[in-house]
């Protein structure tokens, strides 16, 4: 189940990563309506600003409801890769299960 919730996560922060850097060069083409409402014209600096701000709180909030699923997280790092895990880092209740 881990495995599928950091999946999941993973693809979900990439899509609003991607999004970002969209957004950033005033590339609309996933936000349709926007990009209707655009067609051929310039993004303004306020409403690109404001659209930035949110992806960003919105990767904020992804970290915030799912801190376990962060890259750096031993157990995600154990669940990616059991064979490159320093034993050490992982919780004292893992660390006998992951040896086995």
């Amino acid at each position: 189940m881990l495995w599928f919730t950091m999946i999941l996560f993973k693809a979900s922060l990439q899509k609003v990563s991607l999004w970002l850097k969209q957004v950033e060069t005033g590339n609309l083409t996933w936000f349709l309506k926007l990009n209707e409402l655009f067609s051929g014209k310039c993004l303004s600096e306020d409403l690109k600003r404001k659209t930035i701000a949110h992806f960003t709180s919105l990767k904020d909030e992804f970290f915030r409801y799912f801190p376990d699923v962060e890259p750096q997280n031993p157990i995600c790092k154990l669940v990616r890769n059991p064979f490159l895990v320093n034993i050490e880092n992982l919780p004292r209740d893992l660390q006998e299960e992951a040896i086995e």
